[in-house]
Parts: structure tokens; C-alpha cells; sequence
């Protein structure tokens, strides 16, 4: 598009279609039209799980022994996991206590690693993750850290995309 801050696909998908009809001079009809066949050209086919690269035997902790049980000893890094649930069922509590495990020392059962936290919401509650370093027996301040936590904002399908396709693989 060019014009009113609009220049790359990036500035595109992660705008709210409105603001960028109203920058463009568009309608928010024609700007979620682009939006859609932006997203066709630059959204990666969706591969099988059996495609990732790591190893099925690299995993790390969930901080939970029964849960790492069900899941055959833990997290697989560098696939997306997506937590379904109820409401208040602890979804966000788990993708915190998983965003900070990671980083554990493999002695520990984490990967010695960092994570990306793909959100909807404005910012990241970082009050409950340091909350959880605090109480949770296996993190403490020397091990985890809210640097090691990269965050994403998506607040459509089509800005989720392009965060998946073009802005986590650098960070991987």
C-alpha cells in the first residue's frame, strides 16, 4: 500500500484492519480483503507433527509429574501446543508455569532454553509469572526469568499467521 504507515505485510497483519482503512483510505471491507490475500500468499501449509525437527526424546518439564506422565515425560519444544479449556480450568497457568520450566537447566528437566508467548490480550500478566517463580518448588529466580519469555501480540487469525510463519522462526 505505501501510504499512511502502511509498507509491509508486518505493518498490514498486525494492525487492526479500522486503523489501517482509516490510514489508507480505505473501507475496513477492502482492507480485510487484502488482509485475507496477504495472508494466502504468506501463511505456511500446515505441516504433520511428525515433520518437526527435534527429537521425540527432547522434552522438558511441565513442573507437574502426573501431567509429564500423561505426556510421555513432558513438553516437545518447537511445536505449538494450544491449551483448550473452561474458563479459570488453568490454562494460562500452565502456558506461565511451561513459558518458565523451559528454562531450566536440563539437570532439572528444563532445556536450558527461552520461549515465545503468543497472546491476545494487551500485556503480558507478568505479576502471576513472578508470582510462580516465587512459589512453585522448582523455579527460583536463579534459573527463570521474564527475560527468557518473548511475547507476541495477535489480536486476528491473520496477524496470529504471520506472527507463526514470518516473526517466531527467527526467535526458534
Amino acid at each position: 500500500l505505501g501510504t499512511g504507515g502502511v509498507f509491509t505485510p508486518k505493518d498490514l497483519l498486525l494492525s487492526n484492519a479500522s486503523i489501517v482503512a482509516r490510514r489508507v483510505k480505505l473501507s475496513v471491507t477492502d482492507v480485510k480483503a487484502i488482509v485475507q490475500l496477504v495472508c494466502q500468499e504468506v501463511a505456511p501449509k500446515p505441516r504433520p507433527a511428525s515433520d518437526a525437527k527435534q527429537a521425540a526424546s527432547e522434552r522438558f518439564t511441565t513442573g507437574d509429574d502426573r501431567l509429564d506422565g500423561i505426556l510421555g515425560g513432558g513438553i516437545t519444544p518447537s511445536l505449538i501446543w494450544e491449551l483448550c479449556g473452561e474458563s479459570a480450568a488453568g490454562k494460562s497457568q500452565l502456558a506461565f508455569q511451561l513459558a518458565l520450566t523451559v528454562q531450566l537447566p536440563k539437570k532439572l528437566g528444563g532445556l536450558g532454553g527461552s520461549c515465545c508467548f503468543i497472546t491476545t490480550t494487551a500485556t503480558l500478566p507478568t505479576h502471576r509469572i513472578l508470582q510462580l517463580i516465587e512459589e512453585h518448588p522448582l523455579l527460583s529466580s536463579t534459573t527463570v526469568s521474564l527475560a527468557d519469555i518473548h511475547t507476541l501480540k495477535t489480536t486476528t487469525f491473520a496477524s496470529f499467521l504471520y506472527a507463526i510463519s514470518h516473526l517466531l522462526p527467527p526467535l526458534i
